[in-house]
């Protein structure tokens, strides 16, 4: 257990683009279609978490643009400040989200694979 923790931890990146079908198939078996199917929907799942995480990041830059422009108005009444607090929170959770599961999404694969 204390491997596998240790080498889910490290900081890879999930966006690096790997594909692992060629490099098991060449390394260690003649891989059937259930080991392809498998490879081939990690490399789907770490596609759509990349443009996630990119969207995820997107979305930051464009409500801390929205919180300087409302600041820039001057008018930010109490519940527009608690609004924004919480779009704040909840942004902070979806990137904390996204990001977890990325990283569980590239352990499980170091597991399997």
């Amino acid at each position: 257990m204390g491997r596998n923790k240790s080498s889910c931890d490290d900081n890879s990146v999930l966006c690096k683009k790997t594909r692992f079908y060629d490099d098991l198939k060449a390394q260690f078996c003649d891989c059937g279609d259930i080991d392809r199917e498998i490879v081939d929907t990690f490399n789907d799942l770490e596609d759509e978490f990349c443009e996630l995480i990119s969207n995820v990041e997107k979305i930051e830059k464009l409500f801390c643009k929205l919180v300087k422009l409302i600041a820039q108005r001057g008018c930010i009444t109490p519940a527009v400040a608690a609004l924004l607090k919480s779009i704040e929170e909840d942004i902070k959770a979806l990137k904390y989200i996204t990001a977890k599961t990325g990283k569980d999404l590239k352990c499980l694969e170091r597991i399997i694979l």
